[in-house]
């Protein structure tokens, strides 16, 4: 008989502990007692409860997921996530972890094998893949047509020139082409040497060379800065000794090729951040510049998964914290970080 009633005894002490307010969901609120109970028992709950749980979980609308999801989350599930935010050893784990993924001497070593070849590639890209490469431009002839006028009660001596231009694409069809240019007189790209501008606008496909007229624009004639009245040298001059004297420049054409853009800002954008900066660096290993050049070099080329390992070994804290318990960490961070942690976690 005695026996039974300490058995009784035992199971009432573990129903009562059972039913204790550490067992409550986080969804009920505490009374006084209650909460003075649990401040007990866990360092600092009462301000946990009055300035994380009780105002987060408040705001909760009534029937969003993430609330149904904290009736399984008690008071002692949370405090025991809170505790391990500040009491763990994810930092070393995390670090043991990025070294055992990642062989940085051995990766560098890599990177050294492939800086030469990568150097080469980009520095050609740069020389022969700019917008500019895919036309060639040739001044085939030219129309002058002088005239007067005097529309303004006096006499304006006019000029209207055109140049007749041969523009043939070099690397297969273009869908459409806008271009600039400007004629110099020489071999000099000077603003005493700028005869006059013009642009090129081809508004249909072309895989072959189409003859094109444009108007020359010339400016008016200013002696502090041309050398030269090209006006008059226009005038003055027949077209066969112009095209002898002169040529043309284009400045950034914009191309659309297969119905993508093509300008200068792709061109450069298509050059990663570490190409023949890497080269340049890679004798000052202790320099920051070296190492994000590096880490970003070894995540374009080797591996697109790498991090460099500071920021690796906190995201993987974060993803700790998450996996030691879902619903508190979103709780607590918020849905929108729970999500980002776990998409993160599976694309892994």
């Amino acid at each position: 008989m005695r026996m039974k009633k300490i058995l009784l005894g035992l199971v009432c002490s573990l129903a009562l502990t059972a039913c204790g307010p550490a067992h409550k969901s986080v969804l009920e609120p505490l009374t006084p007692e209650e909460a003075d109970e649990l401040a007990g028992k866990y360092e600092h709950f009462i301000n946990i409860y009055e300035r994380v749980i009780f105002p987060k979980v408040n705001k909760l609308p009534e029937h969003s997921l993430l609330r149904q999801r904290l009736e399984k989350l008690t008071y002692g599930d949370f405090m025991e996530f809170h505790r391990q935010l500040f009491d763990n050893d994810y930092e070393e784990r995390a670090s043991k972890e990025w070294d055992k993924k990642y062989d940085l001497e051995k990766l560098t070593r890599q990177l050294d094998s492939m800086t030469d070849s990568i150097d080469a590639y980009w520095n050609d890209y740069k020389e022969n893949g700019s917008p500019s490469s895919y036309i060639s431009v040739e001044f085939l002839d030219m129309e002058k047509k002088s005239w007067v006028d005097d529309s303004w009660g006096f006499t304006v001596n006019k000029l209207d020139v055109s140049l007749k231009l041969k523009v043939t694409p070099l690397k297969g069809k273009i869908d459409k082409l806008s271009v600039s240019y400007v004629l110099y007189k020489g071999s000099e790209h000077t603003l005493g040497a700028h005869v006059g501008g013009g642009s090129i606008e081809i508004d249909t496909p072309f895989d072959s060379p189409e003859i094109i007229s444009s108007q020359l624009k010339i400016g008016d004639y200013k002696p502090w800065i041309n050398n030269e009245d090209y006006k008059a040298y226009i005038r003055n001059n027949s077209v066969e000794t112009i095209k002898e004297q002169c040529h043309i420049s284009l400045n950034s054409p914009t191309l659309i090729i297969d119905g993508k853009k093509f300008d200068m800002t792709v061109f450069y954008d298509k050059i990663p951040y570490y190409a023949n900066r890497y080269k340049e660096l890679r004798n000052d290993t202790a320099s920051s510049d070296y190492k994000l050049c590096r880490d970003v070099f070894i995540r374009g080329e080797i591996d697109k998964t790498y991090y460099e390992k500071d920021t690796w070994v906190s995201l993987r804290k974060s993803q700790m914290e998450y996996e030691f318990n879902p619903v508190a960490y979103a709780l607590f961070y918020g849905e929108d970080m729970a999500k980002e942690i776990q998409e993160k976690l599976e694309d892994e």
